[in-house]
């Protein structure tokens, strides 16, 4: 068999030979002894790493797949019991516009939000915002639940905080598995667990400042990420409810559709009913009193948005009807509103009212005496009103009060005027005259019908006291009223020339529903209310905005509103729209002004070097410095015994960032902090003279004894002596340079110039011909600096400062007028000068002047700066005359915009409020310190 199959195997090799070559061309093709193929090592290792790449980008799909459908619903981790709930679909898009709000400085300047406000400023400057990276990822759905009635986190109130990252909480899912086993250390940052569930913990250590005053107090938060979402709160019960438990079959249907529902453009929030009424009454007695209607354990909705010219409001609030819970008011609220007729009769004079349009006065009464808070039995207190009716007038308050009134009531400022004016819904004129006759037959009731004003008769009356009495206790006050009747209205006023008014213009067309004003502040309202408010804070302070409330000094923003509240179906509903409406480009910052503690020998102000100051320096009772935080408001102190000098530094690589120098020669370089650099202090051995200047990084002292001293960021000193030297008056730097000027002053006093460490003429100073005050100014034209300085008699002098033989350039010396106190100033092109009279000077190398007064002033010890206000290049001039007033000019004298503002001294310009716009901080003679934003 062997055989047979070798036999058969040598046929085929020799057919497999003998086969033509065109049979088989890829043989005739192939090379001889060919070795098989193979795989470049380089491919083979490519295709590893793709195969890897897709094997993990397949498992991270499955992983995020798994995150998305994995899940758990926010509201499941919403305990029941809070006081205000918000939800949002994106945090980012719902929280970044209130960022840019004024709304929100006024907030963040009360006390309780201190502690939040430094990270609100840094972030509204941050370029995070504009990133879209970030953008994205903040885009996350968020709830929010406040739990108590107090605003201090942490001590009278606790939250929960629910974020749904979806599909990212991969990363939660991971972190939190990884984080204890990977034994990583978090600053404040811990990792717990107990019989119950594990958690992490972030700690926010106790502040106190400098004199070991409690500032805020620690506060812990803590985190716990479950499926989906990661919830945050400062109360560990609050997260184990809100972690472990199912809270979400505790809502009802109809109270998940409400918290699941939209309003597009506007913030919605839950919040508890009793409790927001409590906010919008509370400075109101009567109206706080009423807190009854809401139905107990009820839920409100706030529809709200805002922004810097307008706010609008909406809260739907549950109320009872049932008498045992309401007592006398079902009768009103189970009336549905109407749209008040009193309102087409009002012209545009009118700027503003209160229309009551909720029942008659005798339901008014039935709904309202219970809640009068002087008023402790209701019926007897009618009672005796009654009696005292019949026995006066002859009438009981029936037929006084009730028989001719209807049911719309109002009272209402008139232009120009600044008595109100009370009017009244006539049902009945026959029945009123009746009345009227009663009242003006009665002893009792002196009338007076003579005055005729503005062509209408307008009588008047004298109530008795006990009437008097009667309306004091709904707060009128109408001792001795005119009246008028006019298209079914009667109208009462102490002052004749308001019901004038009204006389007057009624049919003049010109109706108070068509002003621009007053449908400004209707848009989006309906005309249907039972009680009504249009206000103008100028002329009047609604209920709502008298309480100290942050939501109140937030509302006080826009000046002028609307305000209505109407019943429909057992419900409340209540609606603002306000608007700003403000004159002028002024306004005072949130938080300010600062009220400080001692006394301000001077109105210098110092700020941190840069584009971006965050620290304001000034001195107290001669030796305390104070350092304003102006993102945290926090402010620090340094006392010393001796009287001190500060002036800001360039920021050092040591961290320094503001000089301070004793009288006795002591001097420091200050941290944000107000503690000494490493190094300092260093003791000069020298008394000081005059207040010290910042030469770029370096300080310039002069001492009694005539020798400059320069002080290095380092600590060194250099020493340059000046036979005969008495300096009074501070050095001045050229700005950004290294040269440096001062005045010896004397009968004939001398100007030395420095570059550097070297005076350049030491040999031969500047002469000054006569006696003068103040600090020469330098100035640096076309690539030379110039020297220039004014004598008490008004000679200006100016000097080339590489000038060897003293001479003035040409125009110079100059007689300029006037008598001055303070010396000159110098922007990049001119030199300003202020004399006594408070007139202004512009002075120009050519010698040609451009003055402007300051009105109604006088400069005896004015305060004259130029200040790159805007840090744009562009040198602004500011003036403080012998005033609390501060002018801003631009360098061609002319009146900057929002200027005067109240202000003592050289202001200095900060971004206090995190807009990136730098805004006008000053102290003023009544030692406060001022903040104003000019735009």
């Amino acid at each position: 068999m062997e055989e047979n199959r070798t036999e058969s195997e040598n046929i085929t090799a020799l057919n497999e030979i003998e086969t033509p070559a065109e049979s088989n061309p890829a043989a005739e093709n192939a090379p001889e002894n060919q070795a098989p193929k193979k795989r470049n090592p380089f491919v083979r290792f490519f295709f590893s790493i793709v195969t890897i790449i897709l094997t993990l980008v397949v498992l991270l799909a499955a992983a995020l797949a798994f995150s998305a459908f994995d899940r758990r619903s926010s509201l499941a981790s919403i305990p029941r019991n809070y006081s205000i709930y918000v939800r949002t679909d994106s945090a980012f898009d719902t929280v970044n516009p209130f960022f840019d709000l004024q709304a929100a400085d006024v907030f963040l300047s009360s006390p309780e939000f201190s502690s939040v406000r430094k990270t609100f400023m840094d972030f509204r400057s941050s370029p995070l915002r504009e990133n879209p990276f970030f953008q994205f990822v903040a885009s996350r759905p968020v709830d929010f639940a406040l739990y108590g009635s107090g605003t201090k986190i942490g001590e009278d109130s606790h939250f929960v905080a629910v974020v749904n990252l979806g599909m990212f909480s991969l990363l939660t899912r991971t972190g939190a598995f990884m984080y204890p086993k990977l034994n990583l250390t978090v600053e404040n940052l811990s990792y717990d667990t107990n019989e119950q569930t594990s958690y992490f913990v972030y700690e926010i250590p106790a502040k106190r400042d400098e004199k070991g005053r409690l500032l805020q107090n620690s506060l812990k938060i803590y985190f716990k990420a479950v499926k989906n979402l990661v919830i945050a709160s400062d109360s560990f019960e609050h997260l184990l409810t809100a972690s472990l438990v199912a809270n979400d079959t505790t809502y009802t249907d109809e109270q998940k559709k409400l918290f699941k529902g939209k309003s597009k453009g506007e913030l919605r929030i839950v919040a508890d009913a009793h409790s927001l009424m409590n906010t919008f009454t509370e400075g109101n007695e009567i109206l706080s009193s009423m807190s009854a209607i809401i139905s107990s354990d009820s839920l409100s909705v706030i529809s709200f948005s805002i922004s810097d010219s307008d706010v609008f409001l909406k809260c739907r609030l549950p109320v009872s009807s049932a008498e045992e819970d309401s007592r006398s008011l079902a009768p009103i609220l189970a009336k549905k509103s109407t749209a008040p007729s009193f309102l087409t009769r009002l012209s545009d004079i009118t700027q503003y009212y209160t229309i009551l349009n909720a029942g008659t006065l005798e339901e008014l009464k039935e709904a309202v005496l219970p809640f009068i808070p002087s008023v402790k039995n209701p019926e007897e207190f009618w009672k005796d009103c009654d009696d005292w009716s019949k026995t006066l007038l002859n009438m009981d308050l029936n037929e006084f009060l009730f028989s001719w009134t209807g049911n719309e009531f109002a009272v209402l400022g008139i232009e120009n005027q600044n008595d109100p004016v009370f009017a009244l819904q006539v049902r009945d004129e026959k029945q009123r005259q009746q009345v009227f006759n009663k009242l003006t037959s009665s002893v009792l009731i002196k009338d007076d019908n003579s005055l005729i004003l503005g062509g209408v008769r307008l009588p008047r009356l004298q109530f008795p006291a006990f009437l008097n009495w009667m309306l004091s206790v709904v707060g009128i006050d109408l001792p001795t009223p005119y009246f008028m009747v006019l298209d079914g209205t009667i109208y009462f006023s102490e002052s004749p020339e308001c019901l004038s008014a009204v006389y007057t213009n009624a049919h003049s067309g010109k109706s108070l529903v068509k002003s621009k004003n007053y449908q400004a502040i209707s848009e989006g309202q309906k005309n249907e209310a039972s009680l009504s408010l249009f206000y103008n804070l100028e002329r009047s302070i609604p209920f709502f905005l008298r309480s100290n409330a942050s939501f109140s000094k937030v509302l006080q923003l826009y000046t002028m509103g609307r305000f209505d509240a109407r019943t429909e179906k057992s419900v409340l509903e209540l609606s603002l729209h306000a608007c700003a409406r403000k004159s002028g480009s002024l306004y005072a910052v949130p938080g300010f002004p600062i009220l400080l503690e001692g006394r301000l020998d001077s109105g210098n102000l110092q700020v941190d070097s840069g584009k971006s100051p965050q620290h304001v320096y000034w001195v107290e009772n001669a030796n305390t410095i104070k350092s304003l935080d102006v993102s945290s408001m926090q402010i620090s102190s340094k006392a010393d015994s001796d009287s001190i000098s500060i002036v800001a530094s360039e920021k050092s690589k040591n961290g320094g960032f503001l000089w301070s120098v004793t009288s006795h020669g002591m001097v420091s370089l200050l941290n944000a902090s107000l503690e000494p650099v490493q190094k300092f202090p260093i003791m000069l051995g020298e008394t000081v003279t005059c207040r010290p200047c910042a030469v770029g990084e370096n300080l310039v002292v002069i001492s009694e004894r005539g020798s400059v001293l320069i002080v290095k960021p380092d600590a060194s000193l250099i020493t340059i002596e000046i036979p005969g030297l008495s300096a009074k008056s501070e050095p001045v730097a050229l700005a950004g340079g290294k040269s440096f000027a001062l005045y010896s002053k004397g009968f004939l006093g001398k100007i030395y110039y420095f570059e550097g460490d070297k005076c350049l003429n030491a040999d031969a100073p500047f002469e000054i011909p006569g006696i003068a005050l103040g600090s020469p100014a330098l100035l640096k034209s076309g690539g030379k600096t110039y020297i220039g300085f004014v004598t008490q008699a008004g000679e200006m002098n100016v000097w080339r400062a590489d000038s060897s033989d003293g001479s003035q350039i040409e125009g110079f010396p100059k007689r300029i007028g006037g008598v001055f106190m303070t010396n000159v100033v110098a922007s990049e092109k001119y030199f300003y000068a202020l004399s006594s009279d408070a007139l202004l000077y512009r002075i120009s190398l050519d010698g040609s002047m451009l003055t402007v007064q300051i009105p109604n002033s006088r400069a005896k010890e004015g305060y004259l700066c130029v200040r790159d206000s805007e840090r744009n290049g562009k040198i602004s001039v500011f003036v403080c005359a012998d005033a609390n007033v501060i002018y801003g000019f631009n360098e061609n004298l002319e009146l900057l915009s929002g200027y005067p503002l109240t202000g003592w001294g050289k202001p200095v310009f900060a971004d206090v409020n995190g807009d990136k716009i730098g805004e006008c901080i000053a102290l003023t003679i009544d030692k406060k310190l001022v903040a104003w934003k000019v735009r």
